[in-house]
């Protein structure tokens, strides 16, 4: 019942929103009806951060199927400020190892115009998130002394998806999205923490680490989806 509960109240949200790009976009008129079945561009948003797109329309169901891929691979340099923020400053301490790759794979469905305007999509969706955090203090509760040591991150997180979105333009295009992904993010992040040659497993909540319990970021833990994107149609 509460799952269903976040899936009401996101797609209200998302009806309201689309409705609105759609009135829009009528209003505006399309000034390119030739469709280009093939789209190159790039996506902001959550959780691809940011990467490539490609979307071909197929000829199926009048040139209103189309197979869409995207993916990620960000090497992040200015998260290692970020994660540092916990840790003691030292000028010999090595910056945190932090990489993310994303990749998600689906269709999209034009409603009522081929190959543009509005559609709905479903997709799979997998993400890595690998770092290795050096000089790195857990936190230990009770009489239990901390250490610094190596933490190493492991994550990933894998989503059936069911999006909504919009696509405007002609050879340049432009297309908001939407969506929810039916796997919502676990409430801890293990991680293995080596100090002086011993290993063991340790858990950050994360509620604490990003405050995911506040609004917005509840909506982004629970399923949120959404992007920008933006590039050319041949």
């Amino acid at each position: 019942m509460k799952a269903l509960s976040k899936i009401s109240k996101l797609v209200c949200f998302i009806s309201v929103l689309f409705f609105g790009l759609n009135v829009s976009a009528q209003s505006i008129g399309d000034f390119d009806e030739k469709v280009r079945p093939l789209r190159i561009g790039v996506k902001i948003g959550f959780p691809n951060i940011a990467g490539g797109n490609v979307e071909y329309v197929t000829p199926l169901f009048n040139n209103r199927l189309a197979a869409n891929v995207e993916y990620s691979n960000i090497n992040f340099g200015f998260l290692s400020e970020f994660l540092s923020d916990d840790v003691e400053e030292d000028n010999d301490s090595q910056d945190p190892d932090v990489k993310f790759s994303y990749f998600e794979g689906g269709l999209n469905y034009y409603l009522f115009k081929p190959g543009k305007g509005l559609y709905i999509g479903a997709s799979y969706s997998s993400f890595n998130f690998d770092a290795t955090i050096y000089d790195y203090q857990p936190e230990m509760y009770g009489d239990v002394q901390s250490y610094e040591g190596t933490a190493n991150i492991d994550f990933k997180h894998d989503s059936f998806n069911l999006k909504l979105g919009a696509k405007f333009g002609g050879l340049f295009y432009f297309r908001p999205e939407i969506g929810y992904a039916f796997s919502s993010y676990p409430e801890y992040l293990e991680y293995e923490f080596t100090y002086e040659g011993e290993t063991r497993t340790e858990s950050e909540s994360f509620d604490e680490l990003f405050a995911a319990d506040e609004s917005p970021q509840k909506l982004l833990f629970d399923g949120l989806i959404f992007n920008i994107g933006f590039g050319f149609s041949f």
